[in-house]
């Protein structure tokens, strides 16, 4: 019995030897950091969620970009491509399939099919060939996009200029941000560097502004 006794001792001393208390302090602290990270983590996400939804809804809803690219081309030859839209799938690489509508207004209209599934009713408001073509975007989703596209093609010496006009209008404030984000003029820079390869020429884009002269 006193053995015994003596073993019970022995134990109730092992729990509370200071090996035991370091690895409990140190458990419990690990535990506390763990907790701070997560929270710190947690508190930067929320942050960055405010700050983009603060952004967002003071971007404007309408925006005007413009793009010129320079082709070895004439005007007639670059205006009969745009006016054929049948065929506009078989260089733009966003459509998947484009279908002529009955006149909206009395005026021409297609649906444009993208390769993402969305489509979208587009109408010709002008058409002057060989250097003026207007579409408008016709949304049907409770406006929740819209806007127009302006080509003006002008002859140079070696070919001809191709200015091309986005008017646009996001309602969405998340979605005005995700354009800025992914660059407010992405689709009409992939749609005229889809114009030049369709040429077999090499894209060279700049901004709607003079040349600089020599």
């Amino acid at each position: 019995m006193p053995g015994r006794i003596g073993s019970a001792g022995e134990g109730a001393a092992d729990i509370h030897s200071p090996a035991i208390f370091l690895f409990a302090l140190r458990f419990a602290t690990c535990h506390i950091d763990a907790m701070k990270r997560t929270v710190l983590i947690l508190s930067l996400v929320a942050l960055v969620v405010l700050l983009a939804i603060a952004i967002s809804f003071n971007l404007p809803a309408q925006t005007k970009q413009s793009r010129i690219i320079a082709l070895k081309q004439t005007p007639e030859s670059v205006f009969t491509l745009l006016s054929d839209v049948e065929k506009l799938p078989s260089w733009n690489r966003n459509l998947e399939k484009v279908e002529r509508l009955p006149p909206i207004d009395g005026k021409d209209a297609m649906k444009e099919t993208f390769k993402s599934g969305r489509s979208i009713t587009v109408v010709t408001m002008e058409s002057l060939a060989p250097t003026h073509l207007v579409r408008s975007l016709r949304e049907t989703s409770v406006d929740a996009f819209g806007g127009s596209w302006s080509y003006e093609i002008t002859p140079v010496t070696d070919g001809c200029e191709v200015a091309l006009t986005e008017n646009s209008y996001i309602k969405n404030p998340m979605s005005r941000f995700i354009s800025r984000i992914l660059g407010p003029t992405r689709r009409i820079d992939q749609h005229l560097v889809d114009l030049a390869k369709h040429f077999g020429e090499t894209p060279n884009l700049r901004s709607n502004v003079p040349r600089a002269r020599p």
